[in-house]
């Protein structure tokens, strides 16, 4: 009876020091978006300046501590490593891609890799645009190798207008009118998309994972506040 006791005490014990730890991880996860924010200048673009930025009034986002360069994917997760660096969870190392080109990268655990990765970068239009671009490349040439329905997702997928995304990530609402009111897709026949947040989400980061690859292979891949506000 005693060894039972001991051992469910024990198993409790565990179980707290990992709700702890996973804790700690969230915050300090979210404080590193907070930090790549904060440096690229990531910032929300609204149709109304007389409206706060939120839902239905923000149409975008860009970065202006770029030098104008709006495909900040990289330099985002490259900002979380040196977050995490700054708190000794990642070890920074300088690589050199096929054109010469050098850039630093950031080695963590694979805890901490695994949650940056699964945090969700706020796409610029050209971003957005160009992802698009990949998963219509990548809808045709499974469509060449014959694999079924996969084709027909991305194409679907690649069409969605950057509107839609938008809206999407901000838990809002839009249609054509810019009306506010229920969230109805931008599409011709106002249908839902057949996708989720955590599906956006990992669509972000494998097209991050991909330009890095190419950028280190040398194949012309792009250089992959809170508060703040633009309006047009």
């Amino acid at each position: 009876m005693g060894s039972k006791t001991a051992a469910s005490n024990r198993s409790v014990a565990s179980g707290m020091e990992q709700s702890k730890k996973d804790t700690k991880t969230i915050g300090l996860i979210q404080a590193s978006e907070k930090y790549a924010k904060e440096k690229l200048g990531i910032t929300k673009m609204i149709s109304n300046p007389n409206q706060p930025a939120v839902r239905g009034n923000v149409k975008g986002y860009m970065a202006l501590n770029t030098g104008g360069n709006q495909m900040y994917g990289d330099k985002y997760r490259e900002a979380q490593g040196e977050f995490l660096a700054s708190k000794g969870l990642a070890t920074a190392r300088e690589i050199t891609d096929a054109t010469g080109k050098k850039f630093t990268v950031y080695d963590k655990s694979k805890e901490y890799m695994d949650a940056v990765n699964k945090t969700s970068i706020p796409l610029s239009k050209q971003m957005f645009e160009s992802q698009g671009k990949f998963k219509l490349a990548v809808a045709a040439l499974t469509g060449l190798a014959g694999v079924p329905l996969l084709p027909t997702i991305l194409t679907n997928q690649a069409m969605t207008p950057y509107m839609d995304y938008v809206q999407k990530k901000e838990g809002g609402f839009y249609n054509k009118g810019g009306l506010v009111g229920k969230f109805l897709p931008s599409n011709k026949d106002n249908q839902p998309q057949q996708s989720n947040q955590q599906t956006n989400q990992n669509e972000e980061n494998q097209f991050v994972a991909s330009n890095r690859k190419k950028k280190v292979a040398g194949i012309g891949a792009s250089d992959t506040t809170q508060g703040r506000t633009f309006f047009s």
